[in-house]
């Protein structure tokens, strides 16, 4: 039996049997959507901001720096995709691409839910309302949620 706390429903779902992903998140992220993610999901993510650690790094830096340390870069950036960062040569990219820019909070959390997260390591994924596409060296699939 759940009973109420200040926790969102979705994220006490994740509290089992999920396992978390190490992430870093872009500081092209806006403010709230970053510190949504980060009050949100501290359950089932490993959490590294590049706002507060590493401001102003370049993309390729910070893909080297997310390499090293094995995050997967979440980001907003369109300069982060699949030719530019091609599949298995990183940890993985996941690019909030919602057309409503305020939806990619709730997208996100869906994505998170669906359990499609199990296959964005070493993938370039782009998530938005209900859908995810993930491209990796097998090709690309496309999830519905």
């Amino acid at each position: 039996m759940l009973y109420a706390s200040r926790v969102p429903f979705w994220s006490l779902q994740l509290t089992t049997k999920t396992t978390k992903l190490r992430i870093l998140l872009d500081e092209n992220l806006p403010a709230d959507l970053s510190e949504s993610i980060k009050r949100h999901s501290s359950a089932f993510l490993v959490i590294e901001d590049i706002q507060s650690n590493r401001p102003g790094m370049e993309d390729g830096p910070m893909m080297k720096y997310a390499k090293e340390k094995e995050l997967i870069v979440i980001t907003m950036d369109n300069g982060i995709n699949q030719r530019t960062h091609p599949p298995c040569q990183h940890p993985g990219v996941i690019r909030l691409a919602a057309r409503k820019k305020h939806k990619n909070a709730a997208a996100f959390r869906k994505f998170l839910l669906s359990g499609i997260r199990k296959h964005v390591h070493h993938c370039v994924t782009f998530v938005s309302y209900g859908k995810a596409r993930v491209i990796g060296h097998e090709g690309e699939h496309v999830y519905q949620f």
